[in-house]
């Protein structure tokens, strides 16, 4: 079954400021980890409307100012507690000038008791998002606000936290250095501790927040696709450069499924003829080889849970699909490699130029954020079901969509393929297939939330 919908010429495409999301509305502080804590420490601020990045945004302790951030979005906030700051009450303060109310913040004297002291490191040469164990004395039986650094990287996951040995993971960007466990305000002694540079299976590109029209009401099939109405992508998110390619899936996955046979020469080729069930395991299978936290759980042929908040690798979004694909352009093919409206034969496999086969992955122009064959070539499955009416049902202002409830079966896949002429290659041109069905011209793509 096919399902299309198009996307007008004059559908604009404006990144989203700093301040979109605070318009009208002051950022609100629910929480703040931990609470107690002590100078130096970094903290986790839960809220929302700090704006989609910091800017000129800052937090601001008992009076303050902080001045070392590790990430700011909309819903939360990494800062290090200045080394004067005292306790009384957090306030932040958004891009566009607006406050939050004050969230009262312990912050404690450094303890007297004898530092922590590190013995040595269980593991040799990790690697990050994996967990070691350090062995030592002084740590306290509770972890509270207490951490651990690797070479200037606070890491915020542990297994167990005891007064002889810490379980924790490396956290991501972690590089090789200097040790430190900081308890009670106190910074154990240096160990030197070599971790593994990693390069992934999958080049990735970071795609920041903005908004769009999705949709469109001057479309042949305008009963799919209309009314246009404008999306609105939260977070930043990092979306595979290229196709998930046959080599991809090999180095992943080890074994194709019988119908995915035969297997071209070029392995550099598009991934084709896989289900979506098959395309959702993989994403997994690459969570777990890089170490990352698998999103989707999995029984037989269904997901039957989705964490939306993990690290892992996930399909797109029909909304971060198609933000994607347009790449800021106004045009039904995105944006260009130079910004302008994209064209058909730079960008695109298509019935015109393919000769009746998918190509080498990255042999057209990319668009405007460097994104290759995200129309034609393959056609891509995103993770969203089906609905014919989604679409007129969709508020005139939607907050990060994932598609609606399962309906009719059928799961959506977009782009176009190269067996597709140009007026179905286009950036909002929608499809769908049983997710346990496969097609010589599927393939897809792979995004991760980027923390």
């Amino acid at each position: 079954i096919l399902f299309f919908y198009g996307c007008s010429d004059d559908s604009p495409t404006t990144p989203v400021n700093d301040d979109t999301l605070n318009s009208g509305s002051s950022p609100t502080i629910t929480s703040i980890e931990a609470n107690p804590t002590f100078a130096n420490y970094p903290v986790i601020i839960k809220g929302k409307n700090f704006g989609l990045s910091r800017g000129s945004g800052y937090a601001e302790f008992n009076g303050t100012k902080a001045v070392k951030y590790l990430k700011w979005l909309a819903d939360e906030i990494i800062v290090y507690v200045p080394q004067n700051a005292t306790s009384g009450n957090v306030v932040i303060h958004t891009s566009d000038g607006k406050k939050s109310k004050g969230f009262n913040l312990e912050i404690q004297p450094t303890g007297t008791q004898t530092p922590p002291f590190i013995k040595y490191i269980d593991n040799e040469n990790p690697m990050p998002r994996q967990y070691i164990g350090i062995v030592g004395e002084n740590f306290f039986d509770n972890r509270n606000a207490n951490y651990v650094e690797f070479n200037g990287t606070p890491a915020f996951e542990y297994q167990s936290w005891k007064d002889n040995k810490i379980i924790v993971k490396i956290p991501t960007g972690a590089t090789s250095g200097d040790v430190v466990v900081y308890v009670n305000g106190r910074a154990s002694n240096r160990v030197t501790l070599t971790v593994q540079s990693e390069k992934p299976l999958i080049d990735m590109v970071l795609i920041n927040p903005g908004e769009f029209y999705m949709g469109s009401d001057n479309d042949p099939y305008e009963a799919f696709s209309s009314p246009r109405h404008k999306v609105t992508i939260t977070k930043p998110f990092y979306v595979s450069k290229y196709e998930i390619t046959f080599d991809n899936w090999k180095k992943a996955m080890f074994q194709f499924p019988t119908y995915c046979y035969p297997i071209p020469e070029d392995m550099n080729k598009p991934l084709t003829r896989v289900t979506w069930l098959d395309a959702v395991k993989f994403c997994n299978a690459l969570s777990r080889r890089e170490r990352f936290k698998e999103v989707y759980e999995i029984t037989g042929d269904e997901v039957t849970n989705v964490d939306w908040e993990a690290d892992g690798y996930r399909l797109p979004t029909e909304a971060e699909w198609e933000y994607a694909a347009r790449a800021g352009g106004e045009s039904k093919y995105g944006a260009g490699k130079d910004g302008s409206p994209g064209i058909p034969g730079n960008m695109i496999w298509h019935t015109g130029n393919a000769n009746n086969q998918t190509h080498t992955v990255g042999s057209k122009e990319p668009n405007a954020w460097g994104l290759y064959d995200m129309l034609g070539n393959a056609a891509e499955w995103c993770w969203d079901w089906y609905d014919a009416e989604y679409y007129s049902d969709s508020t005139s202002n939607s907050i990060d969509p994932k598609g609606p409830p399962n309906t009719d079966g059928t799961k959506v896949f977009r782009g176009g393929a190269y067996s597709n002429g140009v007026d179905k290659t286009t950036c909002s041109y929608r499809f769908s297939l049983s997710p346990t069905e496969f097609q010589f011209y599927i393939g897809f793509r792979v995004v991760r939330n980027a923390k």
